[in-house]
């Protein structure tokens, strides 16, 4: 990302951190960034009115999140010339470290092994850890 961007982005990360305190919602951040709205305004009003078909608990969740995901939709609104690219590879090149959502298309055991014979030949790898 270049900078300037970023700066002039800044906002829209701030904004979709607000109601969270340890998570960023990375999706909406990409889907605003490049001028597309993150939720259709009748799943939103699904969840306002509390039809979301989950828990009690889950239901006010997502209630009280409404108004946080009406601002998000709205920042998504930009100027054409002020959308980003998103650009990314295919097959993913880095993935997630969590078994469920390891990226697929890769032989990931083979990356792994590319990896430590890499570290080794550097040095930079100890003997009691190693890839099998």
């Amino acid at each position: 990302m270049r900078l300037g961007a970023l700066r002039e982005d800044q906002g829209i990360f701030r904004l979709c951190a607000l109601p969270h305190r340890n998570m960023f919602r990375d999706q909406d951040i990409c889907r605003v960034y490049q001028g597309y709205a993150p939720y259709t305004y009748r799943s939103l009003l699904r969840d306002a009115v509390g039809l979301s078909g989950k828990t009690p608990t889950q239901r006010l969740r997502e209630s009280v999140m409404v108004p946080f995901r009406v601002a998000t939709n709205l920042r998504a609104h930009r100027r054409p010339a002020r959308r980003r690219t998103l650009l990314a590879a295919d097959p993913n090149l880095v993935t997630h470290l969590e078994v469920g959502y390891i990226a697929p298309g890769r032989d990931w055991a083979a990356l792994a092994r590319e990896t430590d014979k890499w570290g080794r030949e550097r040095g930079l790898m100890d003997d009691a850890a190693q890839v099998p």
